[in-house]
């Protein structure tokens, strides 16, 4: 791996780890699956429980999370949740990590004060109906750290998704570095139909 993606990739995956921390915290070991993976949607009534193709190559590695008091659910029916799942995505070929997590969401804020600091939209690929409710799917432009940025690089792109969770603060956040991968365009479309649940490319 070149030594510039390899010092992106280092941050993205401390940046993932550190705001994770922030709002809950591992509770048990991680477990890796292939095909499929599944996801419950809490924008149903029921909370039932989806099973989500993943792209031909790609895995997936789950963990449980605890429900800290600051990130407490509000509706009646998810007020005994205690923990949920996040899911890191490998895509076979890059060895780069995404992440599907739970984050904080404001609707009365712009873009629900869900974005990443040092970021801004690039455009948007995706809004619709997703299987976990409406989303949207942006491309952010974000800055690298002053020690990481160079004349040339000074930032890097990344796929963010929202799909926000109707009677609560928080939203559906799919989080991927796409850096200078020479398939970035099949790789945002696979992002795509894993929240649509539809065919995706190899």
């Amino acid at each position: 791996m070149p030594i510039k993606n390899f010092a992106i990739t280092s941050f993205l995956i401390l940046v993932l780890i550190i705001s994770g921390c922030s709002e809950a915290k591992t509770i048990d070991s991680p477990i890796a699956t292939e095909a499929e993976f599944s996801v419950v949607n809490y924008n149903d009534s029921d909370n039932s429980e989806l099973i989500i193709k993943l792209p031909d190559n790609w895995t997936v590695t789950t963990e449980k999370r605890q429900v800290v008091d600051q990130f407490k659910f509000k509706q009646s029916k998810n007020n005994k949740i205690s923990n949920y799942t996040v899911y890191h995505f490998d895509d076979g070929k890059s060895g780069q990590s995404s992440v599907l997590d739970l984050i904080s969401y404001y609707k009365d804020q712009p873009n629900g004060a869900a974005l990443p600091n040092h970021c801004s939209i690039k455009n948007t690929e995706y809004e619709g109906d997703t299987k976990l409710g409406h989303g949207v799917v942006y491309i952010l432009n974000c800055d690298l750290p002053s020690e990481q940025a160079t004349k040339e690089n000074t930032t890097y792109d990344r796929v963010y998704a929202l799909v926000p969770i109707e009677g609560e603060e928080k939203a559906y956040n799919f989080d991927a570095p796409i850096n200078s991968r020479a398939n970035a365009e099949d790789y945002i479309k696979n992002i795509i139909s894993i929240l649509k649940n539809s065919t995706a490319t190899s």
